[in-house]
C-alpha cells in the first residue's frame, strides 16, 4: 500500500483481446474463428456449386481484427436468380431505398421491379440487398 524504503521491482504480464468473426451464409454458419486484435483476417474462399452463384456478403470483411466480435452475412442463390428472389416471394410487396435514405420505389411486387434494378446496393424492406 505504501512505497517501501528501498528499491522496488514490480512485474507483470499482458494477454492481447481477442475477438471472434463469424461469417454466416444463407444463414447458417460457414465460417468462424477467433483473432487477437489487430491481426490480419484470412477466411476461406467460397466454394460455389455449379448452379450457384455467390452474392457477396453484405459488408466487407475487415483486413485486421477490431477490438469487437463481427458478424457478416452472405447470400448464394441459383444461378440465374438474385438475392431478391431469395429473400422475397415474386408477389411480396415492397419498399426500395438507395443507400442515402432516397425512396426509389414504393410498394411494388417483387416480381415487377427485379429488373429494373440496376448492379448496386439497396434497402429493401428494412434489408440492405447487394444487386450484381
Amino acid at each position: 500500500a505504501t512505497m517501501p524504503a528501498k528499491d522496488l521491482v514490480v512485474s507483470g504480464s499482458y494477454t492481447i483481446n481477442s475477438y471472434k468473426l463469424t461469417l454466416y451464409l444463407n444463414d447458417e454458419v460457414y465460417f468462424e474463428d477467433t483473432f487477437e486484435y489487430g491481426a490480419e483476417i484470412t477466411v476461406p474462399e467460397v466454394e460455389v456449386p455449379d448452379n450457384m452463384k455467390f452474392e457477396g456478403w453484405e459488408e466487407e470483411i475487415p483486413a485486421v481484427m477490431p477490438a469487437h466480435d463481427v458478424t457478416i452475412y452472405g447470400k448464394m442463390v441459383e444461378d440465374g436468380s438474385s438475392a431478391v428472389d431469395f429473400l422475397f416471394n415474386a408477389d411480396d410487396t415492397v419498399t426500395i431505398y438507395n443507400l442515402n435514405g432516397v425512396m426509389l420505389y414504393k410498394n411494388v411486387k417483387v416480381n415487377e421491379i427485379k429488373e429494373r434494378l440496376t448492379p448496386g446496393v439497396y434497402i429493401i424492406n428494412g434489408k440492405k440487398v447487394i444487386i450484381r
